[in-house]
């Protein structure tokens, strides 16, 4: 009776906590730093400094990172990039145009 009473609490622990362990990221913005930066150097030409303002991903919906960026050269601008959850590319239908979001 006693180990039943136990198993039951272990199962009503784990349960959630293995349910919720999905919902957080393992991942942080730095991470999306290397893919920003060959994607815009590749496509265009653009080694200047940039910063990752925000970023989502929603686990649970399966919606990629969605990812806001904050360039400073040529001109300020803050383009909107999806970024495929497992390989880490960067949606061209998805994201915004750099050069449109630049001038």
């Amino acid at each position: 009776m006693k180990s039943t009473k136990r198993l039951i609490q272990v199962i009503l622990v784990s349960t959630p906590i293995l349910i919720l362990s999905g919902c957080f990221s393992s991942f942080s913005k730095d991470d999306l730093n290397q893919p920003i930066q060959e994607y815009l150097k590749t496509n265009y030409g653009i080694q200047g400094e940039f910063s990752v303002v925000e970023t989502d991903t929603y686990w649970f919906q399966g919606v990629d990172h969605q990812t806001y960026v904050e360039m400073k050269k040529p001109y300020r601008a803050y383009p909107f990039l999806m970024i495929e959850r497992g390989t880490w590319k960067i949606s061209n239908d998805d994201s915004d145009d750099i050069y449109l979001e630049q001038f």
